[in-house]
């Protein structure tokens, strides 16, 4: 599978943003800093069915 591109809101600042997910990474959480205010991020890929990618985006103190 390829890169998939998702716009997520920022739990800080709440502004959208893109991010890009490798399907290949499901249930693999990683921190990106947020590209407006720069906080850090958690992303978590999650199975969505028939290929697709749900992204859950939290807090890092969460």
């Amino acid at each position: 599978m390829e890169v998939m591109e998702q716009v997520i809101s920022c739990p800080y600042c709440g502004e959208s943003q893109s991010a890009l997910v490798d399907p290949e990474n499901i249930g693999v959480s990683y921190v990106e800093d947020c590209q407006v205010c720069c906080q850090p991020m958690v992303l978590l890929p999650q199975d969505a069915g028939e290929g697709m990618v749900d992204l859950a985006v939290m807090r890092e103190d969460e």
